[in-house]
């Protein structure tokens, strides 16, 4: 990957991006010939959106390819789906974003944890880091807010909302 930007990345991420991972089956036939069923994961990190320009923006700065998205409705804009590939790639991209991230941060620890168990014959913790995942990821969960009791605020009247705008800028010059 080339020196990037990786701030704007994080944002991309956290705004129209996925991490997670997928569970498939895979099948071995032993030395008896039986077949064996065993289940298959796979971490996936993606960001979608309808900007050609940004996937090529993407694939220049950060490499990885782009897909183009079907879409059931004739009349929807084309669809885009970006997605950095290796795991090596995957890794370095996760720890120059962690940073940054603010809604996918833990998505992402998850994430390191489950490419640097690699090679570890470890199904119960590759299963573990996988429900991990789906509970982060279902539908309908917000984020947790920094309100103290877990209140939700007060509606607030457009007036007030507008009055920082209203007010002089301060401007300090350190000596």
């Amino acid at each position: 990957m080339k020196a990037a930007n990786w701030p704007y990345l994080a944002g991309m991420i956290d705004g129209e991006g996925h991490i997670g991972i997928t569970k498939g089956c895979r099948y071995w036939t032993n030395k008896d010939g039986v077949e064996i069923k065993y289940p298959a994961y796979c971490l996936q990190i993606s960001i979608a959106n309808n900007s050609l320009e940004l996937m090529r923006y993407l694939i220049e700065h950060f490499g990885g390819v782009y897909y183009l998205h079907t879409r059931n409705n004739p009349n929807a804009r084309m669809g885009y789906n970006w997605m950095p590939k290796g795991a090596k790639n995957k890794e370095q991209l996760l720890l120059s974003v962690l940073p940054y991230l603010v809604i996918k941060h833990e998505q992402a620890s998850l994430a390191l944890q489950f490419i640097r168990i690699e090679g570890e014959n470890n199904p119960a913790k590759r299963q573990a880091l996988y429900k991990s995942f789906l509970q982060l990821n279902r539908r309908g969960v917000s984020p947790t807010t920094n309100m103290p009791d877990g209140s939700k605020p007060e509606p607030k009247i457009e007036s007030e909302l507008h009055g920082d705008m209203q007010s002089a800028p301060v401007v300090t010059q350190v000596a």
